[in-house]
């Protein structure tokens, strides 16, 4: 599978970081006004299948405008060698789903 990484910046202090390499290895690091700390781990195989196809069904060559007076609440989605960008919440149905499951790694 290709590496992934969703880097989402809120207002002020929020961030929220969540990666998965080649071999399955995950780091998330979700924090705001209290840092919520780092959880990491190794996905099964299924797990690291269902990644791989969620990250798939990504259109990364999709655009979606950010405002230029944007603070906070932009997100950028690293998949392989691509880059997308968007403001707010994900645009579509196949970044949200994919979203929530970086989001959930661990919890």
């Amino acid at each position: 599978m290709t590496p992934i990484r969703l880097r989402q910046l809120g207002q002020y202090d929020a961030s929220f970081e969540a990666s998965v390499d080649a071999d399955g290895i995950w780091r998330v690091d979700g924090g705001s006004y209290v840092t919520r700390g780092v959880r990491e781990g190794r996905l099964s195989s299924a797990e690291h299948a269902a990644i791989g196809a969620l990250a798939a069904a990504v259109a990364m060559r999709e655009t979606h405008a950010i405002p230029e007076d944007a603070r906070g609440f932009t997100s950028t989605l690293d998949v392989g060698g691509d880059t997308l960008e968007w403001w707010g919440p994900p645009p579509t149905p196949a970044l949200r789903a994919l979203a929530n499951a970086l989001a959930g790694l661990g919890a």
